[in-house]
C-alpha cells in the first residue's frame, strides 16, 4: 500500500528503533499520541505492520485492472487449422506473467452472470491470482472474442461504462496498491480520477504509439510503449525524455526487433534485442509490461529489469527458474 508523509516518518522511526513508545514517537513527531496509535493501526490495516512489535511486510502489492475474455483463436498455416480455446485478455495474461515469478497480483476485472465466468474466475484462481476484486455484474455476459491468425474478427464485450461504475464504486481498493497496471483504454481515465487523490500507486502502462505520445502518461511511474519502427531513435528518445522530465520514474520504447530505449532521471540506455530476444509488441506488448513492473517492484537494477521484460515475452511458459537464472 502507498503511504502518507507521516507514515512513512512513523515507519522511518519504527525500522530504526522498533522498541520505540508511542510517547516517545508523538514526541520526535509533535503530534499527540492518540494520532500515532491511530497512523500505526492505518499501517496495519493496509498491511504495512503485520502486528504488535512492529513486524514490517515489505512486500509489495500489485493490482492489475483490465478485461478478461473467453479467447477462440483460429489459426491456418498451409492448409492447416488450429483452434484453441483459452482464457484470454489484459488481466489474465498480466496475472498470468507475474504468476510465473511467484508474484500474486490482485485482478480487478469483471465477468458476466454465467458458467463462463466461473470457468474463468477458476483459471484465475488456478493460476495464483487473487480474485476477490472479480465482479459478476448480473445483467451482463462474460465477454467473448473471436481471432483468425491473432486479428480480432468478433468481440462481445463488458459495456464500457458498467466497468467504469465499477471502477468508481471501488476506488479505494484501486487506489491503496504500491503498483497498478492499466489496460490501455482505462488508462487516460484512471489517470484523471487517481492523481487528484494526494496518496495513489505508481500507475503503470504500455499501448503502441504510431506518432505523438499522450499527454496523460506522464503521471504514470513505469510506462512501456511499442512502436512498429524504431529507427527514428532521436524522435524516440527525446519524447521518453520528456515524459521522464514529466515525472515517469521507468519509460521503454520498443519495437520488439531493433532494441528497446529505456529512459529513467539517471541513466538512458539503447539495448540491442537478440534473434532469439525478439517479439511482437502488438501481441506481447502485456507480458513485457507485467515483467518489467516484477522486476521494478522486486528491486532489481534498472538493467536486470529489462532482462526479465525481454524474457517473460521471449521464454512463454518457463518456469520461474528459468527466468531468475537470467540474473547475473
Amino acid at each position: 500500500m502507498r503511504l502518507t508523509f507521516k507514515e512513512k516518518e512513523i515507519v522511518q522511526i519504527l525500522q530504526m528503533e522498533p522498541l520505540i513508545s508511542q510517547d516517545e514517537l508523538a514526541k520526535r513527531l509533535g503530534i499527540s499520541r492518540s494520532s500515532v496509535a491511530v497512523h500505526i493501526s492505518n499501517l496495519m490495516k493496509k498491511g504495512f505492520i503485520l502486528g504488535k512489535g512492529y513486524v514490517f511486510n515489505q512486500k509489495k502489492s500489485i493490482v492489475i485492472l483490465g478485461e478478461v475474455h473467453l479467447s477462440v483463436n483460429v489459426f491456418m498455416e498451409h492448409e492447416k487449422t488450429t483452434i484453441d480455446v483459452v482464457p484470454g485478455g489484459f488481466a489474465v495474461e498480466v496475472g498470468e506473467t507475474l504468476a510465473y515469478f511467484g508474484t500474486e497480483a490482485r485482478i480487478f476485472t469483471m465477468v458476466g452472470n454465467d458458467e463462463l465466468a466461473d470457468q474463468m474466475k477458476s483459471h484465475m484462481k488456478k493460476h495464483n491470482m487473487d480474485i476477490q476484486t472479480v465482479y459478476r455484474h448480473p445483467d451482463l455476459r462474460t465477454s467473448r472474442r473471436i481471432l483468425f491468425n491473432n486479428d480480432i474478427q468478433y468481440e462481445e464485450s463488458i459495456i464500457f461504462k458498467a466497468f467504469l461504475d465499477y471502477i468508481d464504486r471501488q476506488e479505494w481498493t484501486i487506489s491503496h496498491c504500491d503498483y497498478l497496471i492499466i489496460q490501455e483504454k482505462y488508462q487516460e481515465y484512471l489517470s484523471s480520477k487517481l492523481t487528484k487523490n494526494e496518496i495513489f500507486p505508481r500507475l503503470c502502462g504500455g499501448l503502441l504509439v504510431s506518432k505523438d505520445i499522450p499527454i496523460y502518461l506522464s503521471q504514470y511511474s513505469i510506462v512501456v510503449l511499442g512502436t512498429h519502427d524504431l529507427n527514428n531513435r532521436d524522435y524516440y528518445i527525446a519524447q521518453a525524455s520528456q515524459l521522464v522530465e514529466n515525472g515517469v520514474e521507468h519509460c521503454l520504447i520498443t519495437d520488439g526487433c531493433n532494441g528497446i530505449i529505456y529512459k529513467s532521471r539517471k541513466e538512458i540506455q539503447d539495448i540491442t534485442l537478440m534473434p532469439n530476444q525478439m517479439f511482437n509488441p502488438a501481441l506481447q506488448m502485456h507480458s513485457f509490461l507485467a515483467g518489467m513492473v516484477f522486476g521494478i517492484s522486486a528491486g532489481y537494477p534498472s538493467r536486470q529489469a529489462i532482462r526479465i521484460a525481454v524474457g517473460s515475452v521471449t521464454n512463454g511458459n518457463r518456469k520461474v527458474e528459468e527466468f531468475t537464472s537470467m540474473i547475473d
